[in-house]
């Protein structure tokens, strides 16, 4: 245990006093408090490099003066009542103060720090964060945590060192690169080699290290509107104009790209549109590949809540399309198994892999090996494929009561997206009541309801909102939306009247 003192052998105070009166000023200052168990005399001797004789006179000395109180067989510790002493005493010296700055100025930053301190188009880091929501995650009890404290305790057992592991790979854990490059080829019609595959702590690591090899300041890239708010600060963070294209009911608008001059990078969530549920179509997949390859540009594929399609059936992903090498493929498993896993992936074409195996190699090349293991296994042996069919069919049951009683209490009152996928149900309000109101009374009736204001880089759809049904149950929406529908109406009339 280490205290972090420090003995002056040429002072004139003896060695066992300047220890006392080192660890009285940690007791008096706060840094040891009331009930710490300090080490044993010979314990505090052997780090220190001095005899256990002079560990005891120190420790004596402190008890004589009331600090520390000593237990035969127990242990040695800080006094739960500290004297009222006056740290000038037995030679000790009041600090110096810290001379305070003229001028209180920041530290000086690098231009990206000095940037992200002071672009208004960053924003703050917790707009698209919605506990109402529930952070786009699962709810805990439809989380397949048994079957996952299995893999991970198969995981731990089987667990043996060898002279491999300590070479680790900047790109990850190479069996669950395999596992992830078989689950994408059977779930999302992506043929690609584990090598082609890099793991992240999280998704937004991945947009952020890829933003840094793709885009220099001043340079165009190009993000839905409305979308991610995440990605336009992302991207901003790193010196971009951020153009907004917008979407309609068949995805991201692509010929409106061609306004945008010398676009660098685009990204796009081509299977669900965030908010809207918007899929790419056929016709403009097929645009957009184009557009990226006469333009040479890049288009990250963010495969955002692809999972999670109740009646269509679903697209392959967009880059199960690419043969020209401009799309890289993103994914996580956030709306699967968030909390408990925290993990994201690229698939890139081979081109940008040395790059990004370099970048990576500098910023990001240890793993949780054990928990990566646990997830190959967990993902071999069907668990993860299992866990989203079960959850799929709980998912479309709420949703259909969601819209049933949506129908049945708001009627004309609402317009719904039309789009059977995701985890929350896009409606937009026919009336003349302001957000926050509408908010207000959501709150009121129990609903947990969010606007998509923070969605749109401008002009946000008026009364537009997202209200969630994956991790609340049928029982409570029926009840909320009732008691919301009963409130709106009283106010509605009370506007009326007056």
């Amino acid at each position: 245990m280490q205290l972090g003192l420090f003995l002056d052998d040429n002072s004139g105070v003896p060695i066992y006093k300047q220890l006392a009166n080192g660890i009285e000023q940690r007791i008096l200052t706060g840094q040891l408090e009331p009930g710490f168990k300090l080490p044993s005399s010979r314990e505090l001797a052997e780090s220190l490099v001095v005899s256990r004789c002079t560990a005891s006179k120190a420790y004596e000395l402190l008890q004589f003066r009331g600090l520390i109180m000593s237990h035969p067989a127990v242990g040695t510790f800080v006094s739960s009542t500290v004297p009222n002493r006056s740290a000038a005493q037995d030679g000790i010296e009041e600090p110096a103060p810290i001379k305070q700055p003229k001028n209180e100025e920041p530290h000086r930053l690098s231009d990206y720090g000095a940037h992200i301190m002071s672009s208004q188009t960053i924003g703050s880091a917790d707009v698209e964060l919605f506990p109402e929501l529930n952070f786009g995650a699962p709810a805990a009890e439809n989380l397949p945590l048994v079957k996952w404290q299995e893999a991970l305790v198969r995981a731990t057992r089987t667990r043996t060192l060898r002279p491999q592991d300590y070479r680790s790979d900047a790109l990850g854990c190479e069996v669950l690169r395999k596992a992830l490059a078989d689950y994408v080829r059977r779930t999302r019609g992506i043929t690609c080699s584990f090598e082609q595959i890099a793991l992240f702590s999280s998704a937004q690591s991945a947009l952020d290290l890829l933003s840094r090899l793709l885009i220099n300041s001043g340079d165009v890239t190009a993000v839905e509107n409305p979308g991610f708010p995440g990605v336009r600060r992302t991207f901003a963070s790193h010196g971009a104009t951020v153009c907004p294209v917008p979407i309609d009911k068949h995805g991201l608008m692509v010929s409106e790209l061609s306004r945008q001059p010398a676009t660098r990078l685009v990204y796009v969530t081509p299977s669900h549109h965030d908010p809207s549920g918007a899929v790419l179509s056929p016709v403009r997949r097929v645009q957009l590949l184009r557009w990226a390859q006469a333009n040479q540009a890049i288009v990250i594929e963010d495969d955002f809540d692809c999972e999670y399609r109740y009646t269509d059936t679903p697209l392959p992903a967009l880059f199960a399309s690419d043969d020209t090498g401009c799309v890289v493929y993103l994914s996580s498993f956030w709306k699967t198994m968030f909390p408990v896993l925290k993990l994201g992936f690229v698939i890139l074409p081979p081109r940008l892999l040395p790059a990004v195996r370099r970048a990576k190699s500098l910023i990001e090349r240890d793993f949780h090996s054990v928990e990566h293991e646990a997830l190959a296994h967990f993902i071999n042996e069907g668990h993860l494929e299992r866990h989203i069919r079960r959850t799929r069919a709980i998912y479309a049951r709420r949703r259909a009561e969601l819209i049933a009683r949506v129908n049945t209490h708001l009627g004309s009152r609402v317009r719904m997206s039309p789009v059977s996928a995701g985890t929350h149900l896009a409606v937009q309000f026919d009336l003349a009541v302001a957000e926050e109101v509408l908010l207000q009374l959501a709150c009121q009736a129990g609903l947990p309801m969010v606007p998509t204001s923070a969605y749109y880089a401008s002009e946000p759809g008026n009364c537009e909102m997202l209200i969630p049904f994956a991790h609340v149950d049928e029982t409570h929406l029926a009840f909320a939306i009732e008691c919301f529908a009963s409130i709106l109406t009283a106010h509605v009339d009370q506007q009326i009247c007056t």
